[in-house]
């Protein structure tokens, strides 16, 4: 299990799946509020509510470890 964590493989997965959730994170509130804000008078920041947070997040979390395993699978057969 620690050879796990001192391989190529392992970071090259992490880092990839932590860099696609903050991005896509910012992404999503960024629409968020566009989505909010239709009416270009009063440009208002929203957060969403507690249980759009948690889909939110777990939507992401889904997807960011599916783009960290597809990112490392390629890079070992390249």
């Amino acid at each position: 299990m620690y050879s796990l964590y001192k391989s190529k493989g392992f970071y090259i997965f992490l880092i990839s799946a932590i860099s696609f959730f903050v991005l896509n994170l910012l992404e999503d509130l960024i629409h968020f509020n566009i989505g909010r804000n239709r009416n270009l008078d009063d440009i208002t920041v929203y957060l969403p509510e507690k249980s759009e947070w948690l889909y939110v997040i777990g939507v992401m979390l889904i997807f960011s470890l599916l783009q960290g395993f597809v990112t490392y699978y390629f890079e070992n057969q390249l």
